[in-house]
């Protein structure tokens, strides 16, 4: 066939038809896709849902115009050989609008279903599909294509260890401190700069020509990348950092006065970390040869289950009492005590409660035990303005007895008393009491305290940002790609054309799949952030700014990766290093089976379209 008149009416009809398909392919990627970038604001409540639609309106548009040529060029021409269709320019335009439906139709039925599958790997997989029915296994590069796929690999894998890597800093440097607050606000001029000067870099390197950005040599980038994030460290260090401070302590103060204001002594009052766990219990509390102290102070020190606020009432504030139980038949009798204390979760609050045989005292609640079960006092430990309680304040143990701790399912781990010292450190107990050791490594950081969660808000609100405008460079390719050679072929009347892509159509693509997201992409956004495991703020913005900065590099190589692959991964990585009963598995497990099935089944749709269309044709 002779090459087409550039405008040929001959073939209008194909390139309305996907222009209308291109915008519900966008539309598609908007509902399922844009879940990646905030999706976890969303979850870890930093964002409502209408907040994060108007971001990522914004930012996936700027993405798809800004970075989302070089992508959308390797779709186009990257992963089949348009040579192979010189010959017939019509054959290519009716193969790019099969793999348009093909992708199409996989993206929305994935979407009713709330599996968050790849937009790029549905897109590859469709234009496979098509070109093997048209010109056979010959117009496919296979070379571009395992690299491809290797990336789809490679990517969660890299996101989910950058996430971890990221986890652990965090961890060490800021929350396991005990000023959190301004430990935390220390780095956030190092997070904003740093966050900014990889966009900016981005932008620079992969802005399509019409904005003249690839004029600027790497040198040149680098300069103008190091002064925007400097400039930006700089704005935040003076200008961000003492607003949000002093923000951040009015917010708490308020909530201090609030709980100040009931007169009821009781830490359900309290907010903060908490699981629900059986402390300790003691059993047959009679005569011995010897007295036993055991110091709580390390444990208290490592686990991480109450916050208590600032400005609690002195009288009201939990302590923890080291008692001695000393041979007095008059109080304890050799017919044997038990108690129980324990913590239990009621909605959002905390009840902490010791129940005995002959008399209930609400141990934390008043300053004073019952002298009925507890001999004599040595000393009360009130703890720390900002420290972390655990559930076992006034757990005693005589030596020769039993000390048992158990979770709520009675599954019970027992050690004697007369294998502790009081001078053990927190290891050296753990070797002996698995239980506590499995608890302490359950409940790490599983949830943030309100400083942490206030700065990290934040810090999150960037990083979905970041993320948003990441997956707009990169994704919108999936939509835009095939419609971009669609409209060049149209126009130039050939496959083979040095036209620049036009910025118009990019931001086509960005508007179908905002629209897609405000339409539809909500029911997604919950898989991500709060089905598939627990978000908190700073868990967030790790798993956000791992994911962003893998995609990013990625749109900068040209490769086609899956944001959704990124995010997915790092999500179960982070909910893995916390504790891996916090991942959902069987809905982990529904993705992959999702992701496994997509390039085939794009694949065979479109190459059902493409054999239809040309028996009709």
């Amino acid at each position: 066939m002779v090459a087409l008149e550039p405008y040929s009416v001959e073939v209008l009809w194909i390139l309305i038809i996907g222009f209308l398909v291109a915008f519900v392919l966008a539309f598609g990627i908007g509902a399922n896709d844009v879940a990646n970038s905030f999706g976890t604001s969303v979850g870890s409540k930093v964002l409502t849902l209408k907040q994060a639609c108007i971001l990522a309106t914004i930012f996936e548009i700027l993405g798809s115009i800004l970075i989302g040529a070089k992508v959308s060029d390797t779709i186009r021409k990257g992963i089949i050989d348009p040579g192979e269709f010189a010959k017939d320019p019509k054959e290519l335009m009716l193969g790019q609008l099969s793999s348009l439906i093909g992708c199409c139709i996989w993206l929305l039925v994935a979407t009713f279903f709330n599996l968050p599958v790849s937009g790029t790997h549905s897109i590859v997989g469709a234009t496979i599909g098509f070109a093997l029915v048209s010109k056979g296994s010959q117009a496919i590069k296979w070379r571009v294509f395992a690299t491809i796929g290797g990336s789809w690999i490679i990517s969660p894998a890299l996101a989910g260890t950058i996430s971890v890597v990221f986890f652990i800093f965090i961890r060490k440097f800021i929350l396991e401190k005990s000023d959190h607050l301004n430990v935390g606000l220390a780095w956030l001029p190092w997070f904003y700069g740093g966050t900014i000067m990889i966009n900016v870099f981005s932008i620079i390197h992969s802005a399509p020509p019409m904005l003249y950005f690839d004029r600027i040599k790497l040198w040149g980038n680098v300069i103008i990348t190091l002064s925007v994030g400097l400039l930006v460290g700089l704005f935040v260090m003076f200008v961000v950092k003492p607003r949000l401070k002093h923000s951040i302590e009015q917010t708490l103060k308020k909530k201090n006065d609030q709980l100040n204001k009931d007169d009821t002594p009781q830490l359900t009052k309290t907010e903060g970390r908490f699981e629900t766990y059986t402390v300790a219990r003691l059993e047959n509390v009679n005569s011995s040869d010897k007295e036993t102290q055991i110091d709580h102070v390390s444990l208290l020190k490592e686990f991480d289950l109450i916050r208590y606020q600032q400005n609690h009432p002195e009288q009201y504030r939990p302590y923890v009492e080291m008692q001695r139980i000393r041979k007095d038949s008059e109080t304890l009798s050799n017919s044997g005590h038990s108690a129980v204390s324990r913590v239990r979760r009621d909605g959002d609050r905390v009840r902490y409660e010791l129940i005995s045989t002959d008399n209930s005292v609400p141990i934390g609640h008043r300053p004073t035990p019952n002298p009925s079960i507890i001999r004599e006092k040595t000393k009360i430990y009130r703890l720390p303005q900002y420290t972390n309680a655990p559930s076992i304040a006034g757990s005693v143990i005589n030596e020769n007895k039993s000390l048992l701790l158990s979770s709520e399912d009675d599954n019970m781990s027992t050690i004697s008393a007369n294998q502790m010292s009081s001078n053990e450190d927190l290891d050296e107990v753990e070797d002996k009491m698995p239980e506590i050791a499995a608890k302490k490594k359950k409940i790490d950081t599983t949830s943030d305290s309100l400083e942490i969660a206030a700065i990290f808000k934040y810090l999150q609100i960037l990083t979905a940002i970041f993320g948003a405008f990441a997956h707009g460079g990169n994704d919108v390719s999936n939509a835009i790609g095939p419609l971009i050679g669609l409209w060049l072929i149209y126009t130039d009347g050939s496959v083979v054309t040095k036209s620049s892509i036009p910025l118009w159509v990019l931001f086509y693509g960005g508007i179908g799949i905002s629209v897609g997201l405000w339409v539809w992409g909500r029911r997604v956004i919950r898989t991500i952030g709060e089905d598939l495991t627990k978000i908190t703020p700073s868990s967030g913005f790790i798993i956000e700014i791992s994911t962003a900065f893998t995609v990013l590099v990625a749109s900068n190589l040209s490769i086609p990766i899956s944001t959704t692959h990124c995010k997915v991964g790092s999500v179960v990585a982070i909910g893995r290093i916390r504790s891996k009963q916090s991942v959902d598995w069987s809905l982990f497990r529904n993705i992959i089976v999702a992701w496994i099935v997509t390039v085939p089944v794009t694949g065979g749709i479109a190459a059902g379209v493409m054999a239809l269309l040309r028996l009709i044709l």
